[in-house]
């Protein structure tokens, strides 16, 4: 179960039974499994305004991002703008659409991101979100030759999380 603030922020998240899973056989992994889809749909966690917002209105917030990498994860933290440009009608359904973009920081990780989100109108449910994070990792360690060396990486990470009808 996951809790989220009035501004889509994350309280909270609990996996029910947890002590019970953890002695299940396979309980380890399905709860690795939880961890790791936490981490790549958080960022999709789109903060709204608890407010009517009029065409162009723009607002600010934070998200994290986790970065997988072989030597282990780098935590960072996108800084995003969010802007409502306005409503259209795609099969017979009103939708709100809300581009965002930012920067991408963090210890040794820095880099860019934009994307789109679409909301129905009728519900306030998020139907979609695109997310493209283009992010550059200082200092990666990697065998080049069969020395190790430190250099940095440049990765693309491309997300998009969609409700059915």
């Amino acid at each position: 179960m996951v809790n989220l603030d009035r501004e889509g922020k994350l309280i909270s998240q609990n996996v029910l039974n947890r002590d019970a899973l953890e002695e299940a056989e396979g309980g380890p992994d399905l709860l690795n499994f939880h961890e790791t889809a936490i981490q790549i749909l958080n960022p999709l966690l789109t903060p709204l305004p608890n407010k009517t917002i009029k065409p162009l209105e723009k607002w600010k917030a934070e998200r994290p991002l986790v970065v997988k990498t072989p030597g282990g994860e780098r935590k960072a933290k996108m800084d995003l703008e969010f802007r409502y440009l306005g409503v259209r009608t795609l099969d017979e359904r009103d939708e709100a659409l809300v581009t965002f973009s930012g920067t991408v920081r963090g210890p040794a990780t820095a880099g860019k991101v934009h994307g789109l989100v679409i909301v129905s109108i009728p519900s306030g449910v998020i139907r979609q979100v695109i997310l493209r994070a283009e992010v550059e990792l200082a200092n990666m360690e990697v065998a080049v030759e069969g020395k190790r060396e430190r250099i940095p990486v440049q990765t693309l990470m491309a997300l998009t999380l969609k409700r059915g009808s």
